[in-house]
């Protein structure tokens, strides 16, 4: 992803921060939160975004759909 970002000079637009102890204050900025993830056990960081009210845009894999409905509460692409 980082390789992308540097070939399509997107560097004011995505911001990869790493671990955090408390991703809280993030999820109260973001406009729109998007897990990129190829495989996810449940998926607790939608989850945590879907409680804080932010609209989600997910890759498909199979536990997504445990908390996703596409097109009612978010995107799975």
């Amino acid at each position: 992803m980082q390789e992308y970002i540097n070939r399509h000079n997107l560097h004011d637009v995505f911001v990869f921060l790493g671990t955090t102890p408390n991703p809280y204050p993030y999820y109260k900025e973001c406009t729109l939160y998007v897990q990129t993830s190829r495989y996810e056990g449940f998926g607790l960081s939608i989850a945590e975004a879907r409680i804080l009210n932010r609209p989600v845009v997910t890759t498909e894999f199979p536990a997504v759909y445990f908390q996703m409905v596409p097109n009612k509460n978010g995107i799975v692409v």
